[in-house]
């Protein structure tokens, strides 16, 4: 069968010059092989190529070519194309001036490294096209069909079941490539049902964007390792109504190279039939892909042109490309609730109740009000607060490679509200110079109802040294709770990843450098939403180094897809929100049973009796600062010598104390307490004290002593 010429579409058809003026006779097309030295190469007036044009090729008085230009469709055969204009002194030639040259011309696909020297006043209308900004952080496997909200403003499709492996790429002068993009996606497929996986855009709110108008497009792609060594790409624009509008990318081979691809439609769209209104109204670039397959892909760009050119990516920074995003983040900020779910893990501000230095144990316990803690099989680890910000620092004690984790557990109401919404964390921490690397995994845990938070030591499960945490199912600890998955991105375990970055100076303690984000968490089975009311969050953090330091400054979890670090509160809010689980009455940072006579109760709890000072049992109470979330464990510390269940017993007589001693609270009182506070009921009417003198001035007696009050989850 003889071959059969083709019409090469655009940007040969119709040109404008530099002010914006169509073309005219003066203006010629030369049409060249693609390699140096640029020899002429055929084209042909019939469809049967039997009669090549001679060159250069005249443009009409119009500004456009002659309609009998025929291409031979081989899509190896690659072109240069030169415009020249002649300014009628000489015959035309190549001295004549060049106005533009479009380099890689292929006529069956319009993959050309476009017309680079077209002024264009339009912007690029993709969000995000050179994926600075991921909803992931590391290579993201998806292993169910589904639609997964991969990056601000791209959603991907996959049908079937099969395996999808999504990277962002840092790219440097070893992939260079033809946009200078910094980053690109990679996209590693297989096994998808044939026609089901898309890459693609919204854009909101305009079922009639750019009818009757040309689009150019425009992306950098290169075929991985991994896939077959040629793959087409197609892109079709499709209306809220589901009517194709036309082909706005049609790439046949993508090389193995990043290369810019560039393509006009070749007519301009249809008037619009699309009949829904905003907000439903929408235009959607569709990029579809073989669903075997391993691309990278970057420097999107689709623009409305009145006339076809098709124009290169418009470079431009990363700065303004997250500009851009602000459609993407909008309504996620306007609707955001800024309040952290999690209590005192603003570190600067947790108050430390029962002390703010120690070391860990293998044995999970509480280190700071609400956080819990516990280290590896071999690891050492000690904490105390942070000299310079505040915050809950960490130093390691041996060159294992080791772990530790924190975590927080919250019940009942408070835990439901991490339902029927998306679950943000930010993470504000850094490491000093000193020491080796530390990274870190988050996970969120949820529990049903049948499910038990697990008495102290107990743990919901194990962490390897790795940082990986495998829930274990015992009764009483891990049975009955689950990971919270990370639904928006397709990851059913829902770990969040990350390693800590090195901070030198001061002023770089609070730098966004320091925060790291991560979002998509989200409770979607219906069974596990009606029945949720436990919930922990659990952090893990590795490192392999001796006396490597890290501090943590806050964790936060907000409702929404933004994370943010937790609402500012001031140290009251923080300490009565701690007081909720745990109270004592000493100074906040003084562990219980200290020898203190700060901040120490004085109750009266003695009387008189004929010619001898005695001290006779009486009952006393005390309220507590904050309600508590269950009925507390409490225990009466002397403030004299720091001993659990005693109290101090003065007897005083003409003001003066004349006897002291430590006394059994638990024998002379019974001690009760509920949510509200502590009472003491005297046991009996023994003498408590006897003085050996009375005098004429009536005697009393006080008692005095400290106490704690522990509602923590996993100990009541």
């Amino acid at each position: 069968m003889p071959t059969v010429g083709i019409r090469g579409i655009n940007p040969i058809w119709l040109e404008a010059d530099l002010t914006g003026h169509l073309f005219d006779d003066t203006f010629y097309l030369y049409v060249l092989q693609n390699t140096i030295p640029y020899n002429f190469a055929d084209v042909f007036h019939d469809i049967n190529l039997a009669q090549p044009w001679d060159q250069p090729i005249q443009f009409l008085a119009n500004g456009t070519l002659p309609l009998d230009i025929f291409w031979n469709p081989d899509p190896t055969l690659v072109y240069r194309l030169e415009f020249r204009q002649n300014d009628g002194t000489m015959p035309p030639s190549q001295a004549d001036a060049l106005i533009y040259e479009v380099d890689d011309y292929t006529p069956a696909s319009g993959n050309s490294s476009s017309i680079n020297t077209v002024a264009t006043t339009t912007d690029n209308e993709f969000t995000n096209p050179q994926f600075a900004l991921v909803n992931f952080e590391v290579p993201l496997t998806i292993t169910a069909g589904g639609t997964y909200e991969i990056a601000p403003g791209w959603f991907l499709d996959l049908g079937g079941a099969g395996t999808a492996t999504i990277t962002q790429v840092p790219l440097n002068n070893t992939s260079s490539n033809p946009s200078n993009a910094p980053y690109a996606l990679r996209l590693q497929l297989s096994g998808w049902n044939s026609n089901s996986v898309v890459l693609r855009q919204r854009f909101e709110q305009n079922g009639m964007l750019w009818a009757g108008k040309y689009v150019s497009s425009a992306v950098t792609a290169a075929t991985g390792s991994s896939g077959p060594a040629f793959q087409p790409l197609t892109a079709i624009l499709v209306d809220s109504q589901g009517t194709p509008l036309g082909t706005v990318l049609s790439v046949p081979i993508v090389n193995a190279t990043l290369t810019q691809y560039s393509f006009v439609t070749p007519v301009k769209l249809p008037p619009t039939t699309n009949s829904d209104v905003p907000p439903d109204a929408y235009i959607e670039y569709q990029l579809q892909l073989a669903s075997t397959n391993d691309i990278y892909l970057t420097s999107f760009q689709i623009l409305a042109e009145d006339l076809p050119v098709s124009v290169n990516f418009t470079q431009d920074t990363i700065n303004r490309q997250i500009d851009h995003t602000f459609n993407y983040f909008k309504d996620p900020i306007f609707f955001k609730p800024i309040p952290s779910l999690l209590t005192a893990w603003d570190f600067p501000l947790n108050p430390a109740q029962f002390g703010s230095t120690g070391s860990l144990t293998g044995s999970l316990a509480y280190l700071w009000d609400q956080t819990l803690g516990v280290q590896g099989s071999t690891a050492s680890v000690s904490y105390a607060r942070n000299a310079i910000s505040s915050g809950l620092e960490f130093t390691t004690g041996n060159a294992n490679t080791e772990v530790w984790y924190i975590s927080q557990y919250i019940t009942g109401a408070q835990a439901k509200k991490i339902l029927g919404t998306t679950l943000s964390i930010n993470l504000n921490a850094y490491k000093t110079a000193v020491g080796g690397a530390i990274g870190f995994k988050i996970y969120l845990l949820r529990g049903s109802s049948a499910a038990v938070v697990p008495t102290l030591p107990l743990k919901l499960g194990t962490v390897g040294s790795n940082g990986d945490f495998a829930l274990n199912s015992t009764a009483g600890q891990g049975q009955n709770w689950s990971y919270v998955p990370r639904a928006g991105i397709g990851d059913t375990t829902g770990v969040a990843q990350g390693t800590l970055n090195v901070v030198t100076t001061n002023d770089e303690i609070n730098d966004s450098a320091n925060d790291y984000g991560f979002n998509g968490w989200e409770i979607i089975n219906a069974t596990q939403i009606g029945d949720t009311d436990k919930f922990c969050v659990l952090v893990t953090f590795t490192y392999n180094t001796n006396a490597t330091v890290a501090i943590i400054n806050s964790i936060s979890l907000v409702p929404g897809d933004i994370p943010t670090r937790p609402a500012p509160q001031t140290f009251n809010q923080v300490l009565e929100e701690c007081q909720y689980y745990y109270e004592t009455n000493y100074i906040a940072g003084v562990p219980e049973g200290t020898i203190s006579s700060t901040t120490l109760i004085e109750e009266q709890g003695a009387d008189y009796s004929g010619g001898s000072v005695r001290g006779y049992a009486t009952s006393f109470g005390s309220l507590f600062n904050t309600y508590k979330r269950a009925g507390p464990n409490v225990v009466l510390y002397s403030p004299d010598s720091g001993t659990a269940n005693t109290v101090t017993f003065n007897v005083y007589s003409g003001g003066t104390s004349q006897n002291s001693l430590a006394i059994s609270s638990t024998t002379n009182w019974t001690i009760l307490a509920d949510n509200r506070g502590i009472s003491a009921i005297a046991k009996n009417a023994n003498d408590l004290v006897t003085a050996a003198t009375a005098t004429s001035t009536r005697p009393f007696g006080n008692i005095f002593y400290h106490f704690s009050a522990d509602a923590r989850l996993g100990i009541v």
